[in-house]
């Protein structure tokens, strides 16, 4: 099954969110000597508490992808991230729970919620090759501009992905 695209009619979370990568070290109290730190994992796993401003329409949307497009939010999904340096890039995330929603009144609703972002590299991290995959070489974007860079986003296709699992 193919990964789900976020819906373009709603808007990406507001910027002002805290990403908690999971530890990839384990740290061990030797009886004598010096604790010894041995990595865990090589996957990073990084978990992202986020939040939407939804106009009643955009609830609705959103309630109905959530339910239905993610089977309750089982199911990753594709949507863009601002990682920083006012880039915002395609992350493929998983809900890691129910959402919550408050009405701020006149039919505005904020909801929030944590995801588990589920890219290769993490969250803006180093992939296995050891480079930066968020990196834009500036000096090349100035003289060169590339055809796959609009704006401040990067088209990379995300409708065509493919998931492993689900």
């Amino acid at each position: 099954m193919g990964v789900q695209v976020w819906p373009s009619v709603l808007p990406i979370p507001s910027q002002a969110y805290s990403v908690d990568p999971e530890p990839v070290v384990t740290r061990r109290v030797m009886d004598s000597g010096r604790s010894r730190q041995l990595p865990s994992s090589t996957v990073k796993i990084h978990f992202v508490q986020v939040a939407w401003e939804f106009t009643d329409m955009q609830m609705e949307l959103f309630t109905g992808f959530y339910n239905v497009a993610l089977r309750s939010g089982t199911y990753q999904f594709s949507m863009d991230l601002a990682i920083g340096g006012g880039a915002c890039l395609p992350q493929r995330c998983k809900f890691t729970g129910d959402y919550k929603v408050n009405n701020s009144g006149s039919l505005n609703w904020k909801v929030s919620a944590q995801l588990e972002i589920l890219s290769n590299d993490g969250f803006g991290g180093i992939n296995e090759a050891g480079v930066t995959s968020h990196v834009i070489d500036f000096s090349k974007a100035i003289t060169e501009p590339s055809p796959i860079v609009s704006g401040s986003k990067v088209d990379l296709g995300l409708s065509t992905l493919e998931s492993d699992s689900t």
